[in-house]
């Protein structure tokens, strides 16, 4: 999950990770709750891992020397028995608990939890007798520190591994490995000695990586399968059906700049340009679709309005705003225009809005990840030109 030029318009994909899809499943028994077993494992020790994700080792050359990133285990380097020196005692368990609570809070309607250290080798016994409907295993594989936002700096991290059962047949529903970090970063040996900081950061880390599991089984439907089964039928209408009947509804272009290249990011509500060259890391340009619907709560015909939710949406995200920064691109009428300083002052984000149609909205988004002056000195005329190009079509 190493931050991207392409992961800008992270407000647009917190959006999606409030999809349900309703899926048929054979309804278990007439229950007015989803009776969750959520199975903890929390034994792996805190490390601190120098590589990137997918385990491509960073070659880092650090004051001092090189680190000591080549070793096979990494829960043995120095920096990773100075980070269990540090901290002491932590009980992760309660605090991935805590997440998880939080993360079925909204739906708490529909599901009871009941959470117990997992048990490797019979994982099913607890629920079965209990009569329990799911067990969801969430296993930290990784806990500690990694190097996630910046080169020469450690964040806090955590990795589950998460597996979604059917008490019933035994069967895995889903499974996957996501990860969370915390935004803050440190440089190493400050990182590794600060037991305040590890121990507010950490549980942000886990959060943002819960968070992440609970909006992909909502978003691949796993929430609506366990509601049907447990006989539940006033389970929420699933978002993702708005989004699959919004989509046929519009087609949409926009010009791609000589020299440039649309980046395919496997949804119509996303399309990104980037420059080729060197400056693809650090500049691109996004247009990403919203809707003004009332089952995401932006039913509105203001863009002054919607432009005030999508600002405070943002700042929630870690942003802030700049109102001080003056972009220079001449705006014609019906446009917004708000500008961020993106999380951790890396780089800032030109937002431009524009009312698409009754329904929708044109997220236009101009992305610097440094050397603000020197881009829009040499892609200001770009944008300009580039911004005017989208042609929106709503069918029929």
């Amino acid at each position: 999950m190493k931050p991207s030029i392409f992961l800008f318009g992270g407000p647009k994909v917190k959006l999606f990770w409030l999809c349900f899809c309703f899926l048929p499943f054979s309804v278990l028994a007439q229950n007015s709750k989803v009776r969750l077993h959520v199975a903890i494992d929390t034994s792996e020790p805190l490390t601190v891992d120098y590589r990137t994700t997918g385990n491509t080792v960073r070659q880092m050359l650090l004051v001092g020397g090189l680190l000591d990133i080549g070793i096979s285990d990494l829960r043995e380097s120095s920096h990773s028995k100075k980070l269990r020196e540090t901290v002491g005692s932590i009980d992760r368990y309660s605090i991935l608990e805590e997440a998880v609570d939080g993360a079925f809070a909204a739906q708490s309607r529909y599901f009871d939890l009941l959470f117990t250290p997992m048990d490797k080798k019979r994982p099913l016994e607890y629920a079965e007798r209990l009569g329990l409907h799911f067990v969801l295993e969430l296993e930290e594989t990784f806990s500690g520190m990694i190097s996630a936002w910046k080169l020469s700096s450690l964040s806090a991290a955590s990795t589950i591994e998460y597996r979604l059962k059917d008490v019933s047949n035994g069967k895995t529903l889903v499974k996957g490995s996501l990860s969370g970090f915390a935004r803050e970063v440190h440089e190493f040996d400050e990182g590794v000695s600060n037991k305040a900081a590890f121990l507010a950061e950490y549980p942000k880390a886990v959060g943002a990586a819960i968070g992440i599991i609970f909006g992909q089984l909502s978003k691949d439907g796993h929430l609506g399968t366990m509601a049907s089964a447990a006989g539940i039928k006033d389970f929420p209408q699933p978002l993702a059906h708005f989004l699959e009947e919004y989509a046929k509804k519009f087609e949409y272009t926009i010009g791609v700049p000589k020299g440039w290249t649309e980046v395919n990011m496997n949804s119509k509500y996303t399309m990104v340009l980037a420059p080729k060259g060197a400056d693809r890391a650090t500049f691109g340009l996004r247009l990403d679709i919203d809707l003004l619907i009332k089952e995401l709560g932006q039913e509105t015909d203001d863009l002054d309005v919607y432009a005030a939710l999508f600002r405070n949406r943002v700042i929630n995200l870690g942003y802030t705003a700049d109102d001080e920064t003056q972009t220079g691109i001449p705006l014609q009428e019906g446009y917004r225009q708000l500008v961020f300083t993106r999380p951790d002052k890396l780089g800032k984000e030109i937002i431009i809005l524009v009312r698409l149609g009754k329904e929708y909205v044109g997220i236009y988004s101009v992305v610097i990840i440094n050397d603000y002056d020197g881009h829009m000195k040499k892609y200001k005329e770009v944008v300009e030109k580039n911004l005017y190009t989208i042609e929106f079509k709503v069918k029929g």
